[in-house]
């Protein structure tokens, strides 16, 4: 159930980054957005496993390309996207394990 609700927040962390970056040529339709989400999210996590903390750098080049394939942005502003969304989901991530110990 975790995963799902990070995926959820996700999809809205990379359409918050990309209505930040490119609202204006970027391709924010809700069924694109959330399997680019998803697609990140899940390689995000295998890298993480396999490789640590450096995986975090690898998912970074993965979501800039993502974000430049699908969704249509230039270099730079899909370097920003996908910056604005690696940071978003780091801030999704304390929230969640902070409410989960203070739940507990």
């Amino acid at each position: 159930m975790g995963f799902v609700i990070e995926i959820v927040l996700g999809i809205i962390a990379l359409g918050s980054a990309l209505f930040i970056v490119g609202r204006h040529e970027a391709e924010m339709g809700l069924p694109v957005v959330a399997m680019v989400a998803a697609g990140i999210a899940l390689t995000t996590l295998l890298l993480t496993l396999l490789a640590g903390f450096a995986g975090l750098g690898i998912a970074f080049v993965i979501a800039t390309w993502a974000i430049h394939q699908f969704c249509y942005l230039g270099w730079g502003k899909a370097v920003a996207a996908a910056l604005l969304y690696i940071v978003f989901r780091i801030g999704i991530g304390f929230l969640l394990s902070w409410l989960g110990s203070v739940m507990m």
